[in-house]
Protein backbone atom coordinates (compact mmCIF):
# COMPACT_ATOMS: atom_id res chain seq x y z
CA UNK A 1 0.00 0.00 0.00
CA UNK A 2 3.18 2.57 0.66
CA UNK A 3 4.79 1.57 -2.42
CA UNK A 4 2.59 4.16 -4.66
CA UNK A 5 3.61 7.25 -1.93
CA UNK A 6 7.44 5.96 -1.52
CA UNK A 7 7.91 5.81 -5.89
CA UNK A 8 6.17 9.45 -5.59
CA UNK A 9 9.05 10.84 -2.93
CA UNK A 10 11.77 9.06 -4.92
CA UNK A 11 10.85 10.44 -8.02
CA UNK A 12 10.64 14.17 -6.59
CA UNK A 13 13.62 13.88 -4.56
CA UNK A 14 16.07 12.24 -7.34
CA UNK A 15 13.98 12.93 -10.96
CA UNK A 16 12.60 16.50 -10.51
CA UNK A 17 9.06 17.71 -10.64
CA UNK A 18 8.35 16.57 -14.29
CA UNK A 19 8.94 12.94 -13.01
CA UNK A 20 7.10 13.26 -10.59
CA UNK A 21 3.65 14.78 -12.74
CA UNK A 22 3.98 12.18 -14.77
CA UNK A 23 4.53 9.60 -12.01
CA UNK A 24 0.91 11.62 -10.30
CA UNK A 25 -0.69 9.78 -13.28
CA UNK A 26 -4.73 10.30 -14.57
CA UNK A 27 -5.28 12.63 -10.96
CA UNK A 28 -3.73 15.60 -12.39
CA UNK A 29 -4.71 15.50 -15.84
CA UNK A 30 -8.59 14.98 -14.56
CA UNK A 31 -8.56 18.13 -12.85
CA UNK A 32 -6.72 20.01 -15.59
CA UNK A 33 -9.71 19.46 -17.26
CA UNK A 34 -12.20 20.01 -14.89
CA UNK A 35 -10.55 23.36 -14.70
CA UNK A 36 -10.83 24.20 -18.22
CA UNK A 37 -14.45 23.00 -18.66
CA UNK A 38 -15.31 25.54 -15.93
CA UNK A 39 -13.38 28.55 -17.59
CA UNK A 40 -15.58 27.20 -20.77
CA UNK A 41 -18.70 27.32 -19.08
CA UNK A 42 -17.87 30.63 -17.50
CA UNK A 43 -16.97 32.33 -20.85
CA UNK A 44 -20.21 30.82 -22.70
CA UNK A 45 -22.15 32.37 -19.56
CA UNK A 46 -20.03 35.44 -20.05
CA UNK A 47 -20.86 35.68 -23.88
CA UNK A 48 -24.35 34.48 -23.40
CA UNK A 49 -24.90 37.24 -20.86
CA UNK A 50 -22.97 40.09 -22.97
CA UNK A 51 -25.13 39.13 -26.31
CA UNK A 52 -28.79 39.52 -23.76
CA UNK A 53 -27.19 42.88 -23.10
CA UNK A 54 -26.21 43.76 -26.53
CA UNK A 55 -30.27 42.64 -27.65
CA UNK A 56 -31.77 44.64 -24.75
CA UNK A 57 -29.76 47.97 -25.69
CA UNK A 58 -30.56 47.13 -29.95
CA UNK A 59 -34.40 47.09 -28.94
CA UNK A 60 -33.74 50.35 -26.25
CA UNK A 61 -32.46 52.03 -29.47
CA UNK A 62 -35.13 50.85 -31.90
CA UNK A 63 -38.12 51.96 -29.61
CA UNK A 64 -35.79 55.71 -28.83
CA UNK A 65 -35.59 55.62 -33.10
CA UNK A 66 -39.15 54.67 -33.28
CA UNK A 67 -40.19 57.33 -30.83
CA UNK A 68 -37.64 60.46 -32.64
CA UNK A 69 -39.44 59.37 -36.25
CA UNK A 70 -43.30 59.76 -34.67
CA UNK A 71 -42.30 63.11 -33.02
CA UNK A 72 -41.06 64.06 -36.66
CA UNK A 73 -44.00 63.65 -37.91
CA UNK A 74 -46.33 64.86 -35.75
CA UNK A 75 -44.04 68.33 -36.01
CA UNK A 76 -44.41 67.96 -40.18
CA UNK A 77 -48.57 67.46 -39.65
CA UNK A 78 -48.82 70.14 -37.39
CA UNK A 79 -46.54 72.73 -39.68
CA UNK A 80 -48.40 71.63 -42.40
CA UNK A 81 -51.86 72.34 -40.70
CA UNK A 82 -50.51 75.40 -39.96
CA UNK A 83 -49.45 76.09 -43.33
CA UNK A 84 -52.96 75.05 -44.73
CA UNK A 85 -55.04 77.61 -42.27
CA UNK A 86 -52.32 80.47 -43.00
CA UNK A 87 -52.83 80.07 -46.34
CA UNK A 88 -56.92 79.77 -45.78
CA UNK A 89 -56.84 82.70 -43.69
CA UNK A 90 -54.40 84.39 -46.17
CA UNK A 91 -56.84 83.79 -49.14
CA UNK A 92 -60.15 84.43 -47.42
CA UNK A 93 -58.22 88.18 -46.61
CA UNK A 94 -57.64 88.65 -50.00
CA UNK A 95 -61.26 87.53 -51.36
CA UNK A 96 -62.64 90.09 -48.81
CA UNK A 97 -60.24 93.06 -50.58
CA UNK A 98 -61.27 91.71 -53.69
CA UNK A 99 -64.70 92.20 -52.78
CA UNK A 100 -64.69 95.31 -51.27
CA UNK A 101 -62.78 97.26 -53.92
CA UNK A 102 -65.41 95.32 -56.39
CA UNK A 103 -68.33 96.55 -54.26
CA UNK A 104 -66.70 100.41 -54.36
CA UNK A 105 -66.08 100.73 -57.75
CA UNK A 106 -69.83 98.96 -58.64
CA UNK A 107 -71.42 101.95 -56.68
CA UNK A 108 -72.22 99.34 -53.06
CA UNK A 109 -72.39 101.66 -50.09
CA UNK A 110 -69.32 100.94 -48.25
CA UNK A 111 -69.67 99.89 -44.31
CA UNK A 112 -69.33 102.90 -43.52
CA UNK A 113 -72.13 104.33 -45.22
CA UNK A 114 -74.27 101.83 -44.27
CA UNK A 115 -73.26 102.99 -41.23
CA UNK A 116 -74.43 106.59 -41.99
CA UNK A 117 -77.90 105.64 -43.36
CA UNK A 118 -78.66 103.49 -40.22
CA UNK A 119 -78.41 106.53 -38.39
CA UNK A 120 -80.22 108.77 -40.48
CA UNK A 121 -83.17 106.42 -40.93
CA UNK A 122 -85.89 107.73 -39.66
CA UNK A 123 -87.69 104.69 -37.63
CA UNK A 124 -91.19 103.85 -39.36
CA UNK A 125 -94.46 105.50 -38.60
CA UNK A 126 -96.59 104.01 -35.73
CA UNK A 127 -99.50 102.12 -36.93
CA UNK A 128 -102.82 104.09 -35.76
CA UNK A 129 -104.39 100.97 -34.69
CA UNK A 130 -101.35 99.78 -32.74
CA UNK A 131 -101.02 102.68 -31.12
CA UNK A 132 -104.81 103.00 -29.86
CA UNK A 133 -104.66 99.09 -28.71
CA UNK A 134 -101.50 100.23 -26.42
CA UNK A 135 -103.35 103.09 -24.92
CA UNK A 136 -106.65 100.95 -24.12
CA UNK A 137 -105.13 97.18 -23.25
CA UNK A 138 -101.80 96.08 -21.84
CA UNK A 139 -98.83 95.68 -24.27
CA UNK A 140 -98.91 91.62 -24.00
CA UNK A 141 -102.44 91.81 -25.34
CA UNK A 142 -101.65 93.97 -28.01
CA UNK A 143 -100.28 91.35 -30.29
CA UNK A 144 -102.95 88.81 -29.55
CA UNK A 145 -105.59 91.18 -30.53
CA UNK A 146 -103.93 92.15 -33.88
CA UNK A 147 -103.91 88.17 -34.82
CA UNK A 148 -107.38 87.75 -33.78
CA UNK A 149 -107.12 85.24 -30.74
CA UNK A 150 -107.92 85.41 -27.39
CA UNK A 151 -106.07 84.09 -24.26
CA UNK A 152 -107.08 83.16 -21.09
CA UNK A 153 -107.23 86.38 -18.66
CA UNK A 154 -108.57 89.18 -21.11
CA UNK A 155 -110.95 91.14 -20.35
CA UNK A 156 -114.78 91.56 -22.44
CA UNK A 157 -112.85 94.28 -23.92
CA UNK A 158 -110.15 92.63 -25.56
CA UNK A 159 -111.86 90.11 -26.94
CA UNK A 160 -114.81 92.15 -28.75
CA UNK A 161 -111.16 93.88 -30.07
CA UNK A 162 -109.93 90.72 -31.18
CA UNK A 163 -112.80 88.79 -32.49
CA UNK A 164 -115.89 91.21 -32.58
CA UNK A 165 -119.32 90.58 -30.82
CA UNK A 166 -120.09 87.50 -30.28
CA UNK A 167 -123.69 85.96 -32.33
CA UNK A 168 -124.96 84.57 -29.16
CA UNK A 169 -124.46 84.42 -25.29
CA UNK A 170 -125.54 82.55 -22.97
CA UNK A 171 -125.31 82.53 -19.44
CA UNK A 172 -124.53 79.26 -16.74
CA UNK A 173 -124.31 81.22 -13.70
CA UNK A 174 -124.46 84.39 -12.33
CA UNK A 175 -121.25 85.82 -13.58
CA UNK A 176 -120.50 83.40 -15.61
CA UNK A 177 -120.99 83.56 -19.80
CA UNK A 178 -120.32 81.86 -22.69
CA UNK A 179 -119.78 84.16 -25.92
CA UNK A 180 -120.36 82.03 -29.16
CA UNK A 181 -118.63 83.02 -32.24
CA UNK A 182 -118.67 80.56 -35.56
CA UNK A 183 -115.15 79.49 -35.13
CA UNK A 184 -114.43 79.61 -30.85
CA UNK A 185 -116.20 79.63 -27.65
CA UNK A 186 -115.18 82.12 -25.34
CA UNK A 187 -116.27 80.91 -21.44
CA UNK A 188 -116.36 84.24 -19.08
CA UNK A 189 -116.01 84.71 -15.65
CA UNK A 190 -116.55 87.55 -13.93
CA UNK A 191 -115.46 89.16 -16.66
CA UNK A 192 -112.39 87.70 -17.26
CA UNK A 193 -111.70 85.08 -20.07
CA UNK A 194 -111.47 81.53 -18.23
CA UNK A 195 -111.64 79.08 -21.53
CA UNK A 196 -110.88 79.43 -25.16
CA UNK A 197 -112.47 76.49 -26.75
CA UNK A 198 -112.90 75.81 -30.88
CA UNK A 199 -115.79 74.31 -32.34
CA UNK A 200 -115.09 70.93 -34.24
CA UNK A 201 -116.37 72.22 -37.73
CA UNK A 202 -115.06 76.19 -37.21
CA UNK A 203 -112.89 77.81 -39.71
CA UNK A 204 -109.34 79.34 -38.22
CA UNK A 205 -110.13 83.18 -37.73
CA UNK A 206 -108.02 85.31 -40.21
CA UNK A 207 -104.73 86.50 -38.99
CA UNK A 208 -105.94 90.51 -39.49
CA UNK A 209 -109.30 89.55 -37.26
CA UNK A 210 -108.50 92.04 -34.95
CA UNK A 211 -108.76 95.01 -37.45
CA UNK A 212 -111.60 96.18 -39.69
CA UNK A 213 -109.78 97.16 -42.45
CA UNK A 214 -113.37 97.51 -45.01
CA UNK A 215 -112.74 93.98 -46.90
CA UNK A 216 -115.57 91.99 -47.76
CA UNK A 217 -115.25 89.62 -44.49
CA UNK A 218 -114.45 91.39 -40.89
CA UNK A 219 -112.95 89.61 -38.22
CA UNK A 220 -113.65 86.54 -37.46
CA UNK A 221 -115.51 85.58 -40.93
CA UNK A 222 -118.31 88.20 -39.66
CA UNK A 223 -120.13 90.39 -42.96
CA UNK A 224 -118.79 93.61 -43.59
CA UNK A 225 -119.93 96.28 -41.69
CA UNK A 226 -120.63 94.05 -38.90
CA UNK A 227 -117.40 93.63 -37.06
CA UNK A 228 -116.77 96.54 -34.73
CA UNK A 229 -113.46 98.65 -34.29
CA UNK A 230 -111.77 97.78 -30.61
CA UNK A 231 -114.29 99.47 -28.01
CA UNK A 232 -112.96 101.20 -25.02
CA UNK A 233 -112.55 100.02 -21.63
CA UNK A 234 -115.02 102.65 -20.06
CA UNK A 235 -117.70 101.45 -22.80
CA UNK A 236 -118.29 98.61 -20.02
CA UNK A 237 -118.23 95.47 -22.52
CA UNK A 238 -121.42 93.78 -23.50
CA UNK A 239 -123.16 92.20 -20.28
Amino acid sequence: MRTPALCLTFALLFLGPAAAAAAAGPSLADGQLAQSRADDDRRREEEREQRIKERLQERRDERERDLRERNRQHLEERRRRQDRATEDLKRRREKEIFERFRRMEEGYPTTDDRRRMARDRKPPAPDPDTEMLLKLFPPAWVPGILAGRVERGWNADAVIAALGRPEKITRSGPETEVWHYPATRITLEGGAVRAVTPRPSAVAPRPDAGRNRGSKMGPAGHPEGVAPQPVRPEAGGLR
